[in-house]
């Protein structure tokens, strides 16, 4: 038998007088309480209000369901109109065969669709292949350079490793040692390029880096090795520096021989017994 449910988008509203605004999550009115799925990466909303709690949104799964009170799907609905900074859009509806199964699908297709970003189109991002390449040519010699992802659990470098698959986002190399090793790369040396475009290249890089931090904690390690042209802006390099515990240049060998230290570190199998 068919079940329906009644469900709003949960929205961040940080100051209603500039009209922003962004979707976070969904809340489905069931008969005796509430379900509030809240998206894991709230980093969208950093960059429309770098002021707002992210940690109180995170909360709004425990938040909502103390404090909505008991009554009609309309009645609850109402009640988080004004919940904050927080705020849901009109009601919508959904079926389910009345399964579990069923009903989660249906809610994460709902956040699919309606909350989470639109994957990054990662084919209008330069791919840095110059130094992957270069990369992986040091990580052959050194005998650490991984095959696959499953490679992840024999200590080896792998590359292209999954971040968010749903968002789009893969880091150029990870290791992992007790902690995950994070490598990004950003070719910054193109002569056409704006600065503009160089800065467009940091921000890929201090992206992904910021979600790893998020998706495998903190005390994730987050390299970067850069090449840039002789008398370019340092925008971009300050940029990917503030989401990096090190940033390496290409051609300085010995900041490359220090970048190489820490990864033959973490890639040591000895080290990750000691740490396990």
């Amino acid at each position: 038998m068919a079940h329906c449910f009644k469900y709003s988008v949960l929205r961040v509203i940080p100051d209603s007088r500039r009209g922003e605004c962004v979707n976070v999550g969904v809340v489905v009115f069931l008969h005796d309480e509430v379900d509030v799925r809240v998206l894991p990466s709230l980093a969208k909303v950093s960059a429309l209000n770098g002021s707002v709690d992210l940690h109180q949104l995170r909360d709004l799964p425990s938040t909502i369901g103390e404090w909505i009170p008991t009554g009609d799907a309309e009645s609850r609905h109402a009640s988080l109109k004004d919940f904050g900074v927080v705020s849901v859009t009109e009601m919508g509806e959904f079926e389910t065969d009345g399964s579990r199964p069923s009903y989660e699908t249906a809610v994460k297709r709902l956040m699919k669709t309606l909350v989470t970003p639109v994957p990054a189109e990662i084919r209008a991002v330069p791919q840095n292949t110059r130094i992957v390449t270069t990369l992986k040519t040091k990580f052959r010699a050194n005998k650490i350079l991984g095959a696959g992802v499953n490679d992840i659990a024999k200590h080896l470098v792998v590359p292209n490793y999954p971040i968010d698959e749903d968002e789009g986002l893969f880091a150029d190399f990870v290791v992992k040692n007790g902690a995950y090793h994070i490598t990004e790369t950003a070719d910054l040396r193109s002569a056409s390029a704006s600065n503009i475009e160089r800065v467009r290249i940091a921000s890929f890089a201090a992206i992904k880096l910021h979600r790893a931090k998020e998706t495998f904690g903190r005390s994730t390690k987050r390299y970067v090795v850069y090449a840039s042209r002789r008398g370019a802006p340092a925008q971009p390099e300050n940029l990917i520096g503030q989401y990096a515990d090190a940033i390496f240049h290409l051609d300085n060998k010995k900041e490359m021989a220090n970048y190489m230290e820490h990864i033959m570190d973490a890639a040591s199998p000895t080290r990750a017994l000691h740490s396990a």
